[in-house]
């Protein structure tokens, strides 16, 4: 069985580690992008209105993003693992979000790579 990494990154962070991960486990990569791009203004973090502050401060606001990939996959009998990078939050979170809205699914480790 073939191991898949699957990433979003806005900045190219989780991408690199995405990379490095799909080396060390000989995985395929998968790169969920948002509907709309980031630009530089828009991953400002010390701006308190930029887009990507208000994502992490509003859970309702997350970005849309090219096809669903949870929802189009069937992930029956696999193991989710989830991976992130982040200098300001906690992997926990989203790992526990993702559980609830996806709890037909096993859910293994969560990791903060950084």
């Amino acid at each position: 069985m073939k191991t898949l990494i699957v990433y979003f990154s806005a900045t190219g962070t989780t991408k690199a580690a995405a990379q490095k991960l799909a080396k060390e486990f000989n995985a395929d990569l998968y790169e969920i992008t948002p509907e709309v791009p980031y630009s530089a203004a828009d991953l400002d973090w010390r701006d308190k209105t930029s887009r990507s502050t208000i994502e992490m401060q509003d859970k309702t606001s997350r970005p849309a993003i090219k096809g669903r990939f949870i929802e189009a996959h069937d992930l029956s009998g696999k193991t989710l693992n989830v991976f992130a990078t982040s200098g300001g939050s906690n992997v926990k979170d989203s790992y526990n979000d993702l559980k609830m809205a996806y709890p037909q699914y096993t859910w293994g480790e969560s990791q903060l790579m950084n």
